[in-house]
């Protein structure tokens, strides 16, 4: 004869097994996170990020999972060309944004402008960088100095920077590039350890002030970078011995945008530039003392000159 099983401490526990299996084990299921864009200042700020989206608020097993998902996804495939992306949704300027744009005028920092004691661009730059990627200027000491770093005369490094400026020498729009040490892909060795490495074209912190934008001003910046490596940097290499020009390698210019960042992506597509490489990366994220830590899937461009 069949048993009843009567209500008490037996059928509380079958109901809790039950209510655990509805509600808890869903949330115990394999899961993917994806990361906030950063491409929109207007709806992400530094303190934001840094009070719901930081490093100590996302649990280390989360970021492992972000960052596995994110490298499954790009597992050293044959890069392929951006594809169709779109075309960039500049426009034509208005009246106003054309006389804007006809006041700026472009040039390379000197050394006064690099340098601790002259009139304080490189401070400009850094905040001008810091508020176009992160929509507020917390954390531009620290973007300064890694700016300092790479771009100041005492550096030792092969770099540049490139300023659009108004006529009050206000700072609107900003590029830099370096010689880096990279393979053909455009990736540092331990990247792509497999790859020559050589001293090649890095373009980096290309930003326009957001009160300038659809101008064309980044187009006209990046033109200017490939410019200077066909004029000055070619210049150099060739008057350099045989052996030493060995080491370098002008034909390509290469730079890294991470994957959400459509709008830039459109006008590198534009531009010329092809993907040659994809990998998982972390983003620093300057805050007042220290920076966050955030993955991202970061596409490497390059365009033959």
């Amino acid at each position: 004869m069949a048993r009843r099983v009567r209500g008490g401490a037996g059928a509380g526990l079958s109901l809790l097994h039950l209510v655990c299996f509805l509600f808890i084990l869903p949330h115990a299921l394999p899961f993917t996170l994806s990361p906030p864009s950063l491409t929109a200042p207007s709806t992400l700020s530094i303190s934001r990020l840094n009070g719901f989206h930081g490093r100590n608020n996302l649990p280390a097993r989360s970021r492992a999972r972000i960052c596995s998902n994110i490298c499954s996804a790009a597992r050293w495939s044959p890069a392929q060309s951006l594809g169709k992306l779109g075309e960039l949704l500049v426009g034509k300027p208005t009246e106003v944004e054309e006389l804007k744009r006809n006041e700026v005028t472009f040039r390379n920092l000197d050394y006064l402008d690099l340098s601790t004691g002259g009139n304080g661009k490189l401070q400009a730059v850094a905040a001008l960088c810091t508020r176009g990627m992160f929509g507020s200027e917390v954390g531009a000491l620290w973007v300064y100095q890694n700016f300092a770093a790479k771009y100041a005369p005492d550096a030792g490094r092969k770099s540049v920077i490139i300023v659009a400026e108004t006529p009050d020498q206000t700072v609107v729009g900003c590029v830099g590039m370096e010689l880096m040490l990279l393979s053909e892909r455009g990736m540092s060795w331990w990247n792509d350890p497999s790859s020559v490495t050589k001293l090649r074209p890095y373009v980096s912190d290309l930003v326009v002030d957001s009160d300038y934008q659809r101008m064309g001003l980044g187009q006209q910046l990046l033109q200017r970078c490939e410019t200077f490596v066909q004029t000055e940097w070619a210049d150099e290499v060739d008057a350099m011995k045989p052996l030493e020009r060995l080491d370098y390698a002008l034909d390509k210019v290469f730079l890294k945008v991470s994957l959400d960042n459509t709008k830039a992506m459109n006008l590198y597509k534009k531009m010329g530039y092809r993907e040659c490489a994809r990998a998982p990366e972390e983003l620093l994220i300057p805050t007042h003392d220290h920076y966050i830590e955030w993955p991202v899937l970061n596409l490497y461009l390059c365009k033959q000159l």
